[in-house]
């Protein structure tokens, strides 16, 4: 009898658990993260295109001058 209700409060517990845990990753949708990337990543790539019309390096066969 013993056996079987802590088994039965273990299961109670693993699903409240379970409940909790599902509310709290869908606070955030992922669109909003994903935007949040891609924005991130846009900025970095029209840094580097500026830098890379800047500078004037030449490539040479093995070096870059």
């Amino acid at each position: 009898m013993i056996i079987l209700t802590s088994l039965v409060l273990f299961n109670l517990i693993v699903l409240f658990i379970g409940i909790k845990t599902q509310f709290l990753l869908y606070t955030v949708p992922p669109e909003t993260q994903w935007k949040k990337a891609l924005d991130e990543f846009n900025s970095n790539f029209e840094t580097l295109k500026k830098n890379d019309i800047s500078n004037s390096y030449n490539l040479g066969e093995c070096h870059i001058y």
